[in-house]
This record gives C-alpha cells, sequence and structure tokens, in this order.
C-alpha cells in the first residue's frame, strides 16, 4: 500500500479501490437509485448509509468556489440536526480550520476521487470538536468530481455504536465511486427540475434502457448485460436463457470489450451513466480510489 503525505505533514494512506464482481447490489440500493431526482432521495440516502455502514448523520457539500456549500443534510433519526450543524459549521467558517475539509479540498482539485477519515476524538481543535462534531466519534469524507463539478458527503458515526471504523468498512470503498455517481446523478436531476425515476429494481427496465443506449449491443447480450446489473449469477443467467454458463461468460467479455470497462462496478456506473443522457464515462477517473486517514494532525 502507498503512503503520502498531506498538506498539513502528517501521514496518510493510499489504497486501490476494490471491484464490485463479488459484491450483490446491497440492500435499499435499488430504492436509492430509484428515488433519484425527488424530493425523498435525501431519506433514502440516509437509510443507505445507516444499512451499510452504521452512519448516525450525513451532509453533502459542493466543493466548488471559494467555500463549500451545503446541498442537503439529514439526520438518522429524522431531525434537522445534521443540517444545523452544517450550516453552522459554514456560517462561522469553522470549514477553515477542519484538516478533513482541506484534504478534500486538494483530493478534489486533483481529479482523483477519495476518502478522508478523522478520528473526531482526536482532533486538536477543541472548538471544532465541541461544536460541529459533539457526541461524534467518526468522520468520513467521500469527495471528487462529478458531472456537476466537485462534491463532498460527510459521514458521521455518533459514541455508542459498536462496529468496526468507518474506513475499514469493505462496503465503504467498493461502494465510493457508484456512490458518487448517484450524488452527482441526483443533483444533476434537481438542477434540471426532473423528476427521474430509474432503479435496479425491474428487469425489464433495465433491458430497455440498455437497449436503447448509444453503444448498440446484440440482442443477446443486451439480455445479459441486464441481468448482470439486475445482480443474477452466471448458473442463472445460463438456466434462464437457456445458454451455456461458459457462453453467459463469453457475453459478458464481449460487453465488456463494447463499452471499454473491466469490472461489474465499472457496468454499473455506466448504466447510472445512461438515467439522463450523460456521456458513460464520469469526468472523475474512477479506477483508483484514495483512503487518507488523519488521526491528530496540526490545525490548519
Amino acid at each position: 500500500m502507498k503512503r503520502f503525505e498531506n498538506a498539513a505533514g502528517g501521514e496518510v494512506h493510499m489504497g486501490v479501490m476494490a471491484t464490485m464482481q463479488r459484491l450483490r447490489v446491497p440492500p435499499r440500493l435499488d430504492s436509492l437509485i430509484d428515488a433519484i431526482g425527488e424530493h425523498r432521495f435525501e431519506s433514502e440516502l440516509i437509510r443507505f448509509l445507516d444499512g451499510l455502514f452504521h452512519v448516525d448523520h450525513y451532509a453533502l457539500f459542493a466543493l466548488d468556489g471559494a467555500a463549500p456549500q451545503e446541498i442537503s443534510a439529514l439526520s438518522r433519526d429524522g431531525s434537522e440536526t445534521s443540517h444545523k450543524h452544517a450550516s453552522l459549521y459554514l456560517k462561522t467558517e469553522l470549514w477553515r480550520r477542519d484538516p478533513t475539509m482541506a484534504v478534500a479540498r486538494q483530493v478534489s482539485d486533483s481529479y482523483e476521487p477519495g476518502m478522508i477519515y478523522l478520528d473526531v476524538n482526536a482532533l486538536p481543535d477543541r472548538e471544532l470538536r465541541e461544536t460541529i462534531y459533539p457526541l461524534v466519534n467518526e468522520r468520513l469524507l467521500l469527495c471528487g468530481h462529478s458531472i456537476v463539478g466537485r462534491i463532498g458527503l460527510s459521514m458521521l458515526r455518533t459514541s455508542g455504536r459498536s462496529v468496526p471504523a468507518l474506513h475499514s468498512e469493505p462496503a465503504v470503498q467498493e461502494l465510493g465511486p457508484i456512490l458518487l455517481s448517484i450524488l452527482s446523478k441526483h443533483m444533476r436531476a434537481r438542477q434540471r427540475g426532473g423528476n427521474i425515476r430509474f432503479a435496479l429494481s425491474r428487469l425489464e427496465d433495465i433491458q430497455a434502457r440498455v437497449a436503447a443506449s448509444a453503444v448498440k449491443l446484440p440482442p443477446r447480450e443486451v439480455q445479459v448485460c441486464a441481468r448482470l446489473l439486475y445482480g443474477v449469477s452466471t448458473v442463472g443467467i445460463a438456466l434462464e436463457l437457456e445458454i451455456g454458463e461458459e457462453t453467459v461468460i463469453t457475453y459478458r467479455k464481449r460487453i465488456y470489450s463494447r463499452l471499454a470497462i473491466g469490472s461489474q462496478r465499472e457496468l454499473v456506473i455506466w448504466y447510472l451513466s445512461l438515467l439522463d443522457g450523460d456521456d458513460p464515462h464520469d469526468p472523475a477517473p474512477l479506477d483508483h480510489f484514495k483512503v487518507r486517514e488523519i488521526s491528530a494532525i496540526p490545525m490548519i
């Protein structure tokens, strides 16, 4: 694993992103995608984050411009706690003293998506810790470029949750790029005033969207591609389409070749790009995903 220095001089870690090939569609992912462009997206997002990562609060920021801007924020209990703290964080400009945000803006400038982990209890800035992060033990900030500019998703855990550290959750690293893509699609949909409903929960919808894409797959490959996205196993596809397992594998290789991708994760990202007609390749290169850890770095 590579190691490098952040702007504050602390040592941080960089890891390579695992692929989605062994990961089935996570719980509530279909509901989250189906809510893109709708007002219920925020409540679906906090349920999704809590279900997979045991997150108590989230806040989504736009990172372009001289200062971050809050896009949305919600707490697991449905209260305005996260929004109030995010607003205070920006209004008082305490974000300028937050090492997490400082590193996030560096990551965003580099065009490489990343995760920045903060052990809040080790944060030396007492005012920042007690004003913005009361009762919070961990913060993980997912950030990078998207089709709507630079964005950052802040995920917070409060004390009393006996679960692995946020940055050590395998699903966090595996789903990071897909989550960035989903968030950017939602923001684009809201900007356009649209109401886009598009899910991984209906095979017929997936197959129709794949068939209508700019990359014209042969009919059999459309069927296989749709079932791969739907989460059907190689054996299941073979039985359903009455073909051999080796034939399914051959079709999958051809699909990846035609789409210029190399993994199930990239297939899902390509599929999401069909949501509103964007180019299948998002601006942010998602092949490598940096994981940076901040424990007790000097206040900046």
